[in-house]
């Protein structure tokens, strides 16, 4: 297991010339995230079985509060799917209004049946409570698994 963020604690990173303008507390959830980008394994990645792979996906802050304690937890609505290397990881601290990197690792085991294969991931704050739905979306790997 291998996280990153991208920050210091009292540092944020952010686009150049941009400000950390946190959200409103009335009109955002304390704990929200919103996906940014794929920075490794683009979705439909041709990936070999026995292949283990290093997932980034870079995530905004876009609640209230810091991301203290807070985890993302590996579900899947699909029988078949890929094996994280762990299920439960921390989330790196972030700042509201701030990202970091989430950094998994896969391994794409060899009965791994052969076609798109997906990760299904939801995030939780410290407390155990699921980030915000409406501001936060399910976080997913899709890859196209093809023998050795």
């Amino acid at each position: 297991m291998d996280l990153e963020c991208l920050h210091e604690p009292e540092i944020c990173r952010l686009e150049p010339g941009a400000d950390v303008v946190a959200p409103p507390k009335d009109r955002a959830p304390a704990f929200a995230a919103e996906f940014v980008e794929d920075i490794t394994v683009p979705d439909y990645t041709v990936i070999a079985v026995g292949t283990t792979i290093r997932k980034v996906w870079r995530l905004l802050n876009v609640g209230t509060d810091a991301w203290t304690n807070c985890t993302i937890v590996a579900v899947s609505s699909l029988e078949h799917r890929l094996g994280p290397v762990e299920t439960t990881l921390d989330i790196p601290y972030c700042l509201g209004g701030c990202w970091c990197d989430v950094v998994i690792d896969f391994h794409v085991p060899a009965i791994t049946p052969m076609g798109c294969i997906e990760s299904k991931w939801h995030l939780y704050s410290g407390d155990g409570e699921r980030f915000d739905s409406e501001y936060c979306r399910d976080l997913f790997m899709i890859v196209e698994v093809v023998p050795e």
